[in-house]
């Protein structure tokens, strides 16, 4: 979904103009949502991707950084789910690139 296609958009990008455009919601853009228990770790790695400068992982000690500015104590469980969805997004983006 996040491969640039010819034009330079995206197919998700596509794929949410035809649902405004037909005022619709489109089974492709209907994923499962996401547990309730993990949707705080989604959004703290969405959080630290957001800050990221470069397509490196994200090291223990900016994730130390950013839990301290957060005023978080991360469980090592909690560490080990970011560091696998980082290598995740990495994979991805790595395999989007031209």
């Amino acid at each position: 979904m996040s491969t640039r296609q010819a034009d330079g958009a995206t197919k998700r990008e596509h794929l949410q103009a035809a649902q405004r455009a037909l005022g619709r919601a489109l089974p492709e853009l209907q994923g499962d949502p996401l547990p309730d228990a993990v949707v705080y770790l989604w959004r703290w790695f969405i959080d630290l991707n957001n800050a990221r400068t470069a397509h490196s992982p994200i090291s223990f000690s900016e994730l130390q950084a950013w839990a301290q500015l957060k005023r978080l104590q991360l469980d090592p469980l909690e560490v080990e789910a970011i560091k696998a969805l980082d290598g995740v997004y990495l994979n991805l983006a790595r395999k989007a690139q031209p």
